[in-house]
């Protein structure tokens, strides 16, 4: 289970050392160029993806472009058009002249339905939220507050998605490739826990999607039994895992967010914040940590040694979102901040809600009590 993990941080580190060294080098009239050709790639991703053209590539050698607009019944001046542009970023090769093939950047778009269904939720529901904030904003600037819906309609977007089956389905996808995978700050958050501490003891994953991170812990700390509950079906992304050597160590529940906590005597409560539908649209951010804290008060009341980890998906201080200034006026940004950023702003545009940040966390969580006491934080971690 390490392995992965250590994997994906290295990975993490490489993207923001070449994004620090883009910006290193970068001249402020490379700017406009830069998004033209973002524009571009967006919109022709959109009609690759609308049009089903990389399903039609084979994964190992080329296809005609002619062959392509018969089966697709597009036209083939433009397909051919489309191919080049985004080829001049590594996605597709044109092999030889009207003939086209996947590279390793376009393939896993065309054979894997997970990255189309982000792709599709990118430029068909996200980027028009996107483009439309300026019409909100003068639509609502008289108004106390925004209106809860998207901002390129006054439909709710829960109402949106339980009206609309691909909405549903494309959304995790959305969620795990294009905003950040939260799984894997969670699972670094969780290594570093001293779970040789609490010896034999039962550790409660609430609002899991799989049973991945139950799996994980079992598996390298024999002492623990662990209990799964999810609010919804396992994340199609991430199936239940099944491995007979760990069966007899976990338990999977269902609960509804925000009810009581029914499991009385966990040494540790491992609460995430799900993003997955109908959740994420239908209630604030702040109500959802609000009730699922309240759910737990009366367990840690009673169980003074028992333990609450809140692994939540957090805005960055403006410190750290801010570009450090280096030599020579040259600006390097704190990339893993700017992708928190990224989804915030995705929030505001597709829910009108916002993330939260260390010190909106800090006042709610020590806000939750009642007559007999209050929830007290005892430490932070960070991860990414």
């Amino acid at each position: 289970p390490d392995a992965p993990l250590e994997a994906h941080n290295t990975r993490n580190t490489v993207v923001a050392t070449l994004a620090k060294l883009q910006m290193l080098v970068a001249e402020p009239t490379e700017l406009l160029p830069q998004l033209a050709m973002q524009n571009q790639m967006l919109a022709c991703l959109h009609w690759l993806g609308q049009f089903q053209i990389l399903a039609f590539i084979p994964h190992q050698g080329s296809i005609a472009l002619e062959d392509i607009a018969e089966l697709a019944d597009v036209p083939e001046g433009q397909l051919r058009r489309i191919v080049r542009m985004t080829a001049a970023a590594g996605f597709l090769h044109e092999s030889q002249p009207g003939h086209v093939e996947h590279t390793a950047l376009s393939a896993p778009f065309g054979n894997t339905p997970s990255y189309h269904d982000a792709l599709m939720f990118l430029t068909t529901t996200a980027a028009p939220a996107a483009m439309q904030m300026v019409a909100v904003t003068q639509r609502l600037r008289h108004q106390q507050r925004l209106l809860q819906g998207t901002a390129y309609n006054d439909l709710p977007l829960a109402a949106s998605f339980q009206q609309q089956a691909t909405l549903r389905r494309q959304w995790p996808s959305y969620l795990k490739y294009a905003l950040g995978d939260q799984d894997s700050s969670i699972a670094s958050i969780l290594n570093s826990f001293d779970w040789e501490s609490i010896g034999e003891a039962t550790v409660v994953d609430v609002g899991a999607r799989s049973t991945a991170m139950a799996c994980a812990l079992a598996e390298c700390h024999p002492s623990l039994k662990l209990i799964v509950q999810m609010s919804t079906s396992p994340d199609p992304l991430t199936e239940l895992d099944s491995r007979p050597e760990l069966d007899s160590r976990i338990v999977v529940q269902g609960r509804s967010w925000g009810m009581p906590q029914t499991v009385r005597d966990a040494a540790v409560y491992a609460l995430r914040v799900p993003y997955d539908f109908p959740a994420v649209f239908a209630q604030s951010r702040p109500a959802r940590l609000r009730a699922e804290l309240e759910a737990h008060l009366g367990v840690l009341r009673d169980n003074e040694a028992a333990r609450l980890i809140l692994t939540a998906r957090l805005l960055p201080h403006h410190d750290a979102a801010a570009a450090e200034d280096l030599d020579g006026g040259v600006f390097q940004p704190d990339v893993d901040a700017a992708r928190g950023l990224v989804f915030d702003m995705s929030l505001l545009q597709l829910a009108n809600d916002r993330e939260l940040e260390v010190a909106d966390l800090s006042v709610l969580v020590r806000s939750v009590g009642d007559a007999n006491g209050h929830l007290v934080l005892e430490g932070k971690l960070q991860a990414y």
